[in-house]
């Protein structure tokens, strides 16, 4: 299979009357996109309900990409790699945004969730080192935020902390029980995390490649630490915790910590 080409924002060219021809869309999805705008709006007018995965990836000239209503899913890794996409408009509609949807978009740094949608994939905005917000709309009945951070609509699990949020410490709320996969992924500005009586599951990847964490402490209440939890961890040197928690070989690979227990 051929690699894929980088689109830069300077070599293609654009076509058709009112630039459509630049959309390719076959039954209703929005396939990939030919032209070279920086500002690019997908026309109203062309039917679209989904946008394909990889639709815009790599496409480095993007800077800002407004869909119409009747988008309902946005698919997986279809805004990767768009380095300088500022500004995402998700129409109120979607329901849907798939693995990786926006992952390595270095350049954005706010993102709005519409009330809409009810699948997040826990990876879609992995390697956003700018993404310092999530904001979700108040009406929604599965997400909200807090602090900029992405929890459940109980607040009782964290889903995604942005990879650019300020900040060394960050404190988990008293109500969380559950840190879910990845929530914490590449955060690299984290060097420590305090995580509240209560919680009791860390899962998989939940703190992976976060490298300036340096020392966590684990409340009796945790009872399983999950595949890669805190896998490269560079600078995690102490981990104090339960005899009593089952901890996944692989949770702290990359790693040199120190194991204390607090039984």
């Amino acid at each position: 299979m051929g690699q894929r080409v980088k689109k830069t924002g300077r070599h293609d060219r654009e076509t058709g009357i009112g630039g459509n021809q630049n959309f390719v869309v076959r039954d209703e999805v929005l396939v990939t996109y030919r032209g070279s705008r920086r500002n690019v709006t997908i026309p109203g007018n062309l039917g679209i309900t989904a946008i394909r995965n990889h639709a815009f990836s790599c496409y480095e000239g993007l800077e800002s990409i407004a869909m119409p209503a009747g988008v309902i899913s946005i698919g997986e890794e279809a805004f990767r790699g768009c380095t300088n996409l500022q500004s995402v408009t998700i129409p109120a509609g979607v329901t849907a945004i798939e693995h990786c949807a926006f992952a390595d978009c270095t350049g954005l740094q706010s993102i709005t969730i519409p009330g809409s949608v009810t699948v997040i994939n826990y990876t879609v905005f992995s390697g956003c080192t700018n993404l310092s917000t999530i904001t979700v709309d108040a009406e929604n009945p599965h997400f909200t935020a807090v602090d900029g951070v992405l929890f459940d609509k109980h607040k009782s699990r964290i889903l995604c902390c942005p990879v650019g949020k300020e900040g060394a410490e960050y404190f988990i709320p008293n109500n969380v029980t559950a840190i879910g996969d990845c929530a914490f992924l590449y955060c690299i500005n984290l060097q420590s995390i305090i995580i509240p009586n209560g919680v009791t599951g860390i899962a998989f990847g939940a703190f992976c490649k976060c490298t300036s964490l340096r020392s966590i402490t684990m409340p009796d209440s945790v009872t399983v630490i999950e595949k890669r939890a805190f896998k490269d961890c560079k600078s995690l040197k102490t981990v104090c915790l339960s005899r009593k928690t089952c901890v996944d070989k692989t949770a702290f690979e990359g790693t040199l910590a120190e194991f204390f227990y607090t039984d």
